[in-house]
């Protein structure tokens, strides 16, 4: 699903999360025009760190693990802050 967002993208980034029972998974991609920008796995790892959990990757694309889904949507809520201390 990672690599069919992205492809549609020519200048963006995106955060999917697959919700489980008890964690979920994390997806984080930017394209590559704006890596020099936004470091996806900068971004999964400020995530995580929210959610009990832990991620890395590449520079365009990370995953990772929440193992507190309790603070998912706060998680989630903090990625546009970000965003706007990095893209600006």
């Amino acid at each position: 699903i990672a690599d069919q967002v992205r492809s549609k993208l020519t200048n963006g980034v995106f955060f999917l999360v697959g919700m489980g029972k008890d964690r979920a998974a994390l997806v984080a991609g930017v394209t590559g025009n704006l890596t020099d920008r936004i470091n996806a796995s900068a971004l999964m790892k400020h995530v995580a760190s929210q959610v009990d959990g832990k991620g890395g990757g590449r520079p365009d694309m990370a995953q990772g693990v929440a193992n507190n889904i309790e603070n998912i949507q706060s998680a989630l809520d903090s990625v546009f802050t970000y965003l706007k201390d990095h893209i600006t």
